[in-house]
């Protein structure tokens, strides 16, 4: 996936939030449950883009993450269908000037 690191940059300024905790769906249309099980009726489709993944405070759930879809809508998907965004590649920085790639080791 490629994206807009100024846009990136831009979405954590205003959420004020860390790229840790953004992930991205794998496919298109991956769907969005009201409950944290396979038979949880569907709420939202994703598109490809930028999702917020929350701390799951109360349960421990391994197949299933809690999200904030771009909608504003809060669901599960499975925890196979969405990547987190540095997915052993990309290492974020923060400087100066905001949020940035970079920082890491390169191979």
């Amino acid at each position: 996936m490629t994206f807009d690191v100024k846009a990136f940059n831009d979405l954590m300024q205003a959420t004020k939030t860390d790229p840790d905790e953004w992930a991205y769906p794998v496919s298109a249309d991956v769907e969005v449950r009201a409950t944290p099980q396979p038979s949880g009726a569907v709420i939202d489709k994703l598109p490809f883009g930028f999702v917020r993944v929350m701390p799951e405070s109360a349960l421990n759930l391994p197949a299933f993450l809690r999200i904030v879809t771009p909608a504003g809508k809060t669901g599960y998907a499975f925890v196979d269908s969405i990547a987190p965004i540095g997915d052993d590649q990309i290492c974020y920085v923060r400087d100066a000037n905001g949020w940035k790639i970079g920082g890491g080791d390169s191979q």
